[in-house]
């Protein structure tokens, strides 16, 4: 693998203001990109997808489904020249830190990145650890549970960009429902994977039953459509960049692959804020 990018972006349509480099639509345009295969093969035979695809999903969301979600941050983000990113729910993405470096060419050269590693299972001796990847790419761990992490920052008044949660499990850990309730609270966007539809589904019930979200998706859309024409945040759509793996799942026939749908199981945030807002306003009309 080359050191850096040998070849301009092979769909350079990116929409502007953006904050990243290049504009990759699937793992063809990524390995074509990167010089792992030429322009004219159609088959791709290079293993990296298998663990690349934590930080290109990591790079999708930031380039393809946080600008419809919350368009107003994008200039934000490169007027404080900063982006700050919450991965949750953290396990095995801690032992693959070297390949997150990956985000060093992909995203603008003007925005330091940092990344805080939040979660419960994995050594507790990285705790508190700061590693940096790259002069402007730097990843913090904390270890213990989200809703936690933010109890404990939260005199620093610093709050993040954007929340993304790699096959979260939603329905899977009785720990969830307190985490999604401090991030509707904070009104941060959030983007969730999990590894079949069913699963990503559950997601919804979840947040639903929160009265954070929506019961169920507006739509499911494969990973071939174009972002502009969804035009409600409450869709699943397949990840282009998934790991090309199966993962055995035993007692069911359909596939599970890592990473494989995103979702973002909230209400958008101004409904949120409105509802919040709801008690004060009735108590100020003497309702």
């Amino acid at each position: 693998m080359s050191l850096s990018p040998l070849f301009d972006s092979p769909a350079p349509d990116l929409q502007e203001p953006t904050l990243v480099n290049v504009n990759l639509r699937g793992w063809m345009d990524y390995y074509k990109w990167r010089g792992l295969c030429s322009f004219e093969e159609q088959i791709l035979s290079n293993p990296l997808a298998l663990l690349l695809h934590w930080p290109l999903t990591l790079y999708h969301i930031v380039a393809h489904k946080l600008p419809y979600l919350n368009p107003f941050c994008i200039p934000k983000i490169l007027i404080n020249r900063k982006l700050i990113i919450h991965l949750i729910g953290v396990e095995k993405e801690l032992s693959l830190l070297p390949i997150f470096k990956e985000l060093d060419y992909l995203f603008k050269s003007q925005l330091r990145i940092h990344i805080y590693f939040i979660g419960q299972h994995f050594d507790a001796t990285a705790d508190k650890t700061v590693y940096h990847l790259s002069s402007r790419l730097s990843i913090s761990v904390w270890s213990g549970l989200y809703h936690e992490f933010l109890y404990a920052r939260k005199m620093t008044g610093e709050t993040p960009d954007l929340i993304v949660g790699f096959n979260a499990g939603l329905a899977a850990y009785s720990t969830w429902p307190a985490s999604l309730s401090a991030i509707a609270e904070m009104g941060v966007p959030a983007f969730f994977t999990d590894s079949c539809l069913y699963s990503s589904l559950w997601g919804f019930q979840v947040t639903s039953s929160l009265g954070l979200g929506p019961s169920q998706p507006d739509s499911i859309v494969g990973d071939d459509y174009k972002p502009g024409n969804v035009e409600n945040q409450s869709c699943i759509t397949m990840n282009p960049f998934r790991s090309p793996i199966r993962i055995e799942a035993p007692g069911v026939r359909w596939g599970w692959f890592s990473n494989a749908f995103i979702f973002s199981p909230f209400y958008p945030m101004d409904y949120l804020r409105q509802r919040s807002d709801l008690p004060l306003r009735m108590a100020s009309m003497n309702v």
